[in-house]
């Protein structure tokens, strides 16, 4: 509509421009055509316009740049030159092609420029004939109108490969626009922008997994309406330490409105007006994947305790190991065993003698899975020494024999 609206005051300016003729006729400015008939022609120029840009929506956007160009050309040409100044002011065309251009783009100069040659062409016919005043004699009027047209040419090309230039510009920010959209909008992982003063601008779909709340409800909202109190004292205490393109990362346990727990790592970016930037993923199930695999890493699956590699962990841990002594309990009989019922009944027997055994170490200290037939106890060495009868135990010196 605001289109529409524009080019229509171009072309209803027509009448205002009655009330100059007169006096340009007085002052021997225009050609001596009867004020009625400029009246008339100045008219008509605005009625046909407006009528033709009426109908335009009706048509198919070839056809009806097709109307329009023909339209304007050829009542601009009755009347600049019913003027006398037809070959001067082939300019002037250049009005209706910068107006078609705003309606249709950069494809409607070439159409235009065309319509125009038409209209020019057909002016300057009207003098050779001496049908049409001119206030130039005819062969420098035909020079004047060839040599305006080569610059309304040059003028309607230029208009046209700046429109095109900003067509493609603004077609290819809508692309890149939708898909950061579309990228956003099914991303797995949580985009936020959040006001100086921590209030939620804008927040992408993935927040509804990680906290039960819909985006458009979580928008104006503070932060910590949202993730929580931890979460907002630590984008507080980064938000000041925070330059410009920086960014902090941090991790969070959030609770979402089913009560569930989930952690969440997040990073925040500071933006030149002093928004953030908030990156969210949830990773609940990765941690505990981690977990699972640490554990699975450092324990023994049969009996629970822990295997080599944590036993030794700890060993190193303790620095110095001039106060440490190491005890090695070593089960015998499992060839027997395994020979005789097998590797599973040999598994639950040795499962079952380290869940019957009787401590041997004093709370805290660590205990772990040497081999398969034996463990081992390490401790800070007593101030006297006490011995542990077992009646399935031997000690470090015996044998320690495979399952097989």
């Amino acid at each position: 509509m605001g289109v529409v609206g524009a080019s229509l005051l171009i072309f209803t300016a027509g009448p205002a421009a009655m009330l100059a003729v007169p006096w340009l006729q007085r002052a021997h400015l225009i050609a001596d055509t009867p004020l009625w008939l400029l009246v008339a022609l100045l008219a008509a120029c605005s009625a046909t316009n407006a009528c033709a840009q009426s109908f335009e929506g009706r048509m198919s956007p070839t056809v009806g740049l097709q109307v329009r160009a023909a339209t304007a050309a050829i009542s601009t040409a009755w009347v600049i030159y019913a003027t006398g100044w037809g070959s001067i002011l082939v300019i002037g065309f250049g009005v209706g092609i910068a107006d078609a251009m705003r309606a249709h783009g950069s494809r409607a100069w070439k159409p235009c420029l065309c319509w125009s040659a038409v209209a020019i062409f057909g002016g300057e016919m009207t003098i050779a004939f001496g049908l049409a005043p001119t206030i130039l004699r005819p062969a420098v009027a035909h020079a004047v109108a060839g040599t305006t047209f080569l610059c309304l040419a040059l003028i309607a090309r230029t208009l046209g490969s700046s429109a095109g230039a900003a067509e493609k510009a603004t077609a290819q920010i809508a692309r890149d626009r939708s898909y950061f959209r579309d990228l956003v909008q099914h991303a797995a992982d949580v985009i936020a922008l959040v006001s100086p003063d921590f209030r939620i601008d804008y927040i992408s779909p993935g927040i509804e997994p990680l906290v039960g709340l819909s985006p458009p409800s979580c928008v104006g909202l503070h932060i910590r309406d949202v993730l929580g109190v931890d979460a907002a004292q630590d984008i507080a205490r980064a938000y000041d330490t925070l330059s410009l393109s920086d960014y902090v990362a941090c991790e969070w346990h959030l609770t979402n409105e089913f009560h569930e727990q989930r952690r969440a790592y997040a990073r925040l970016t500071r933006r030149l007006d002093g928004s953030l930037v908030l990156n969210l993923r949830d990773v609940t199930e990765q941690r505990a994947l981690e977990a699972q695999l640490e554990y699975r890493a450092s324990v023994d699956a049969l009996t629970g305790l822990p295997n080599r590699a944590a036993l030794m962990q700890q060993l190193s841990q303790r620095g110095a190991l001039d106060d440490t002594t190491v005890l090695f309990i070593d089960l015998d009989g499992f060839k027997e065993v395994n020979d005789a019922l097998g590797h599973e009944s040999g598994d639950g027997c040795y499962a079952t003698s380290r869940a019957g055994s009787p401590p041997i170490c004093r709370p805290g200290c660590p205990s772990g899975d040497w081999a398969e037939t034996s463990s081992s106890r390490s401790c800070p060495a007593p101030n006297k020494t006490r011995r542990w009868p077992s009646p399935v135990a031997s000690s470090s010196g015996s044998n320690m024999s495979d399952r097989r």
